[in-house]
């Protein structure tokens, strides 16, 4: 299988920026035993109002693996932020959609490129 990268957007909520890094920190602590999650980075804005998450998988089955493993942390985003985009860049199988029915706002194939 092929690597899975997710770029997800976040709309950090006006005040929420302190309890949103912790949020963010405490899933980096909790993804840091994940063998098959290559990358997990998480960016904010200068402004400090938006959040890009870069993440990384060796492939769809260590996706479905960190998924499961932080969804009880993850669950509480809505207090601290919001979702604007949630894409999905690889070839993904059935397993990977069924995972994130209702989440994901797109899926990216390869066309083209360079790799070196």
């Amino acid at each position: 299988m092929a690597q899975v990268t997710l770029v997800v957007e976040f709309g950090i909520k006006p005040g929420q920026l302190e309890a949103f890094k912790a949020f963010s920190r405490a899933l980096i602590e909790r993804s840091q035993s994940e063998p098959g999650t290559l990358r997990y980075d998480w960016h904010i804005s200068d402004g400090g109002d938006t959040c890009i998450n870069l993440e990384l998988f060796k492939d769809g089955a260590a996706f479905i693996e960190h998924d499961n493993h932080v969804a009880d942390i993850a669950s509480g985003v809505g207090a601290v932020a919001e979702v604007r985009g949630f894409h999905v860049i690889g070839e993904v199988g059935d397993a990977v959609r069924a995972q994130l029915a209702g989440t994901a706002t797109g899926y990216y194939r390869l066309f083209g490129g360079i790799e070196r």
